[in-house]
């Protein structure tokens, strides 16, 4: 009966020293707080530098587009003061003349998105 408590004992004492051990392992080989912490602000700052990225795109698009339709407008006034178009048509826009905005508009539009899927 005196070897029982002993190996009992035993056995917690190893348990312990196990455990001990892996803490010790899990320490040396663990990244510590500032390192997660590290890590968290590298990943949020690289979504925040493609995020920037994205938006830059956008409003190069947007700018590109804005572009178009400036000069489709400048087109169409110097047709209007040239007397190619009536001033009728000029008040009410011609269907021709407004698809023709619109549809560049949309073509660069739809372009520039596909170009994007393609990435």
């Amino acid at each position: 009966m005196t070897d029982q408590p002993m190996d009992f004992r035993d056995f917690l004492i190893r348990q312990h020293e196990q455990e001990r051990m892996a803490q010790r392992f899990e320490g040396l080989f663990s990244k510590s707080d500032e390192e997660h912490a590290a890590d968290q602000a590298e990943l949020v700052s690289q979504q925040a530098y493609e995020t920037a990225e994205e938006c830059a795109v956008g409003a190069s698009e947007v700018e590109e587009a804005l572009t178009d339709v400036v000069t489709q407008a400048r087109d169409r006034h110097k047709r209007i003061s040239s007397g190619l178009v009536s001033e009728k048509d000029a008040k009410n826009g011609t269907p021709t003349d407004h698809s023709n905005v619109n549809s560049s508009f949309t073509k660069h539009i739809a372009t520039r998105r596909w170009e994007d899927g393609r990435r």
